[in-house]
């Protein structure tokens, strides 16, 4: 029976592991990549920082129409996630770019995203339409990031 058991086990990872490479194209060697872009009106500049729990991509500051891009292999657990701080006249945001608990299969390996005077809209690739995903949160005392 404790056989029966591990073999029904090994095989449900296996059929997960398969469900997600097929959502994210990144079992066995696929990449994925975000592209964010500065759609603030013009002339602005974004302060953008964007890490992993891996990476840290550093701080960047994009003009109007800039973009942040990078590449990178998710792990077959479906366990990336990259987040980045975004600094904007006074506004702050935090927000996770990717996650592939659930961006996975909205961005089919390609993440497009759009930093707009009301906040970050993320491109779902299944139905075409821009979401906006997080507002500007006030900059204040306590949320305060020091660029430095």
């Amino acid at each position: 029976m404790e056989l029966k058991a591990l073999i029904i086990s090994v095989l449900l990872v296996v059929i997960r592991v398969g469900v997600q490479a097929s959502q994210t194209n990144s079992f066995f060697g696929g990449r994925s990549s975000v592209l964010i872009t500065n759609d603030l009106p013009a002339p602005s500049k974004l302060i953008v920082h964007c890490k992993s729990g891996d990476d840290d991509l550093g701080i960047q500051n994009l003009p109007t129409g800039g973009q942040k891009y990078w590449t990178f292999r998710p792990n077959i657990f479906g366990t990336t996630l990259f987040y980045c701080y975004f600094n904007w006249d006074n506004m702050v945001m935090s927000v996770e770019v990717f996650n592939d608990k659930h961006d996975g299969g909205e961005c089919t390996g390609h993440c497009l995203r759009s930093v707009r005077k009301d906040g970050i809209y993320f491109l779902n690739a299944k139905d075409g339409l821009w979401e906006r995903k997080k507002s500007w949160t006030p900059q204040n005392s306590k949320n305060i990031v020091n660029y430095q």
